[in-house]
């Protein structure tokens, strides 16, 4: 192959790569992908998961130890759900953006979230707080900057 053919082999592979780059995926999409990097071994210091821009519509909105937590499902529960965890400090921040509270600014609106998603391992424990050995996956995002979130409505 020549110079022009390796040339143009090399800006079609950029120029797909950008494109993919920039496509959002879907919560399905990001929680499958986290889901497999969490089965591979990452290298070390690396944290397992998918970094990527996510699309969701905000279905329900819940808050736990401070942090505002949007879901893209109705229960935070369903294996599909990708979950945005917004620090307090975070809130704050959007709250003085949108002038409102996250809490309900966000409830059915459409964003898109900047970020890496992975799957955290949510255990149980009976009433004195033993371990019962039964858990489930979510799918997180953790934010630490409001312009991780763009308001696509």
């Amino acid at each position: 192959m020549n110079r022009i053919g390796w040339a143009v082999l090399i800006a079609f592979g950029l120029l797909c790569a950008c494109a993919t780059a920039q496509k959002p995926m879907t919560p399905r999409q990001a929680v499958e992908r986290a889901a497999d990097a969490a089965a591979e071994t990452p290298p070390e210091g690396v944290a397992p998961g998918v970094n990527g821009l996510f699309d969701l519509l905000v279905r329900m909105i819940d808050s736990h130890d401070g942090r505002i937590l949007l879901n893209s499902e109705r229960d935070y529960r369903d294996q599909r759900d990708l979950t945005v965890v917004i620090p307090s400090d975070v809130a704050k921040s959007l709250g003085a953006k949108y002038g409102a509270s996250p809490e309900t600014y966000f409830q059915g609106r459409h964003i898109e979230i900047t970020g890496l998603a992975r799957r955290i391992t949510i255990r149980f424990f009976d009433d004195v707080g033993r371990p019962t050995g039964k858990y489930y996956f979510q799918t997180h995002v953790q934010i630490s900057d409001p312009a991780q979130i763009r308001l696509l409505d």
